[in-house]
């Protein structure tokens, strides 16, 4: 390479003190040694404390009010109605109670009838074959012999000596027949006529 004498040598450029990067770190940490410095407590605990919240009532639209106010009296007109369905159902149930006590009156009252028919009938009939006192096996009155045939033999006595003298009255033929026992009659006898059933 030829150097001409005459040419003087190209002069440096001179070198930008922003663009360093010693200088731009240099600058970064002067800036956070002066905030720091700048930050006092009292402005931090300043920055600490809660900021109050605001409270705000939305109001209501009548809307929502009313359809409230539909909901509360359709609840309490179904609370009225299921009281009435309860007072209608006691009152049905005090109704089937006074109509059960009706029935176990009639039904205690009929068995005391039939109780007393069966006695009746009882203490109305003779039961066949035997001998009867009377007024303590049977009472005194007319009887209808129940039996069949023409074996049936009865009497009247006055006594139970066992003696023809006892017979105040006797008979012999037919079952169909009759007889009047006397309130004085000792005993009534009976054979092969049946049962006897007061007239």
């Amino acid at each position: 390479m030829t150097v001409n004498p005459s040419q003087s040598p190209p002069t440096p450029k001179p070198r930008r003190w922003w663009t360093t990067p010693s200088i731009v770190v240099a600058t970064l940490f002067g800036g956070m040694i002066l905030g720091a410095a700048l930050t006092t407590p009292e402005t931090a605990e300043v920055a600490a404390e809660p900021q109050p919240t605001a409270t705000v009532e939305v109001p209501v639209p009548d809307e929502a009010n009313a359809e409230w106010e539909r909901n509360l009296e359709n609840q309490e007109a179904a609370l009225d109605d299921r009281e009435t369905g309860l007072d209608d159902r006691e009152a049905e149930l005090a109704q089937r109670a006074a109509d059960l006590d009706q029935l176990a009156a009639d039904l205690q009252a009929r068995e005391e009838a039939i109780v007393g028919e069966e006695q009746k009938a009882i203490e109305d009939t003779i039961g066949g074959d035997g001998t009867y006192i009377v007024s303590d096996d049977i009472s005194p009155g007319t009887y209808r012999a129940q039996g069949s045939g023409d074996s049936c033999y009865w009497a009247r006595l006055s006594g139970l000596s066992g003696e023809l003298g006892d017979i105040i009255t006797n008979y012999i033929g037919s079952a169909n027949t009759t007889v009047e026992i006397g309130a004085s009659d000792e005993a009534f006898e009976t054979n092969g006529c049946g049962d006897w059933i007061k007239q």
